[in-house]
């Protein structure tokens, strides 16, 4: 038993109480606590959009997407939620024009765990 597993930082509610979004915020050095908590929050929530905003090393960036991209794939086939989609925004410190900045990336999957866009932005 896992008390508290579905907590996650917001939702945003339809008319008939649906959720229509679900948002998980954390900042976790460790690749597998992102995926077995917050991403696994994200996943087992039935909701038509979803965003994950993490912050992990730079050098964990594949590791953590491809895991996520398997993850939501591994639950569609066992439980599929047709039109589910996913923005899973990374962020790293970095620098610009000599001043701290974060490096945004961010990640669109449907809900097969498919990539279906990216953007990255660097923010002062």
């Amino acid at each position: 038993m896992e008390p508290e597993y579905m907590l996650v930082d917001q939702v945003w509610r339809g008319q008939n109480q649906q959720i229509l979004l679900a948002m998980e915020h954390e900042h976790q050095a460790n690749v597998n606590e992102f995926l077995d908590k917050a991403i696994s929050h994200l996943i087992d929530l039935r909701a038509k959009a979803k965003i994950g905003i993490f912050y992990p090393y730079l050098g964990d960036e594949k590791t953590l997407t491809d895991n996520i991209s398997a993850r939501i794939l591994h639950r569609a086939i066992s439980i599929p939620i047709p039109n589910e989609e996913y923005l899973i925004i990374l962020g790293f410190a970095t620098k610009k024009q000599k001043h701290a900045a974060i490096l945004f990336k961010a990640y669109f999957l449907n809900h097969h765990g498919e990539r279906t866009g990216f953007r990255d932005q660097i923010l002062m």
